[in-house]
């Protein structure tokens, strides 16, 4: 899915609900490594969800959610967390964050407004089941900060008189979101019905898994 440049709109952008498939974006946004000594793998989860809160805007935060695996997980008291503004969700013990995304698409109640970011096929095509749109992590990833660093590269201007929740560089997240949504809904037709779902890296999660034998999840 390649990354379109904003265009200006003559109609309000939709507000998004962003579901994220955590491991994957950690894997994307190079976060991730081939092995974790004690309390690394909580510290990359930080890692992300600092990245998270620093790219999107309070308006988006309060209407994202980032799913984690929670294998070891004994206990749900702990499950859904708050970092920053930033909705943090453990999936249950027994399950893995791909099966949480998909309750999460089923039980919403606008699921046209969601957009899952994950490159797992099997993601995508649960998107295109409930009407939601869906895109890899890495053209998530690549556009969000694209749009950041944009904003930030732009020449100062006289300050004007603007309601104190509206910032520009917010404004184009929220464009970026809206373009992702109009290129999935486009390119939803020409989706091959007959293709295999690609899964997150199995071994990567195994590796996972091994060390969260010996780490309790906060």
């Amino acid at each position: 899915m390649s990354i379109r440049r904003l265009n200006q709109r003559t109609k309000p952008v939709a507000a998004h609900y962003l579901i994220i498939d955590g491991y994957n974006l950690m894997h994307a946004a190079g976060i991730a490594r081939r092995s974790y000594g004690p309390g690394d793998l909580q510290r990359c989860r930080n890692q992300l969800n600092r990245l998270l809160t620093d790219l999107l805007g309070r308006n988006a935060l309060s209407r994202t959610s980032v799913v984690y695996d929670a294998f070891d997980s004994t206990s749900d008291a702990n499950r859904s967390q708050d970092h920053a503004g930033l909705h943090v969700l453990f999936a249950p013990k027994g399950t893995d964050a791909d099966t949480e995304i998909e309750r999460l698409l089923n039980q919403h109640s606008s699921p046209k407004q969601v957009l899952v970011v994950s490159s797992d096929h099997r993601l995508h095509k649960a998107a295109r089941r409930r009407k939601a749109s869906c895109v890899d992590s890495e053209d998530f990833l690549a556009g969000i900060q694209s749009t950041a660093d944009t904003d930030t590269q732009q020449p100062k201007r006289q300050p004007q008189r603007r309601p104190p929740q509206e910032n520009t560089s917010h404004e184009a997240v929220e464009e970026q979101l809206q373009s992702w949504a109009d290129e999935f809904e486009s390119n939803e037709d020409q989706a091959d019905p007959t293709s295999e779902d690609r899964t997150f890296t199995d071994e990567y999660l195994k590796d996972i898994q091994r060390e969260l034998d010996d780490e309790k999840l906060p």
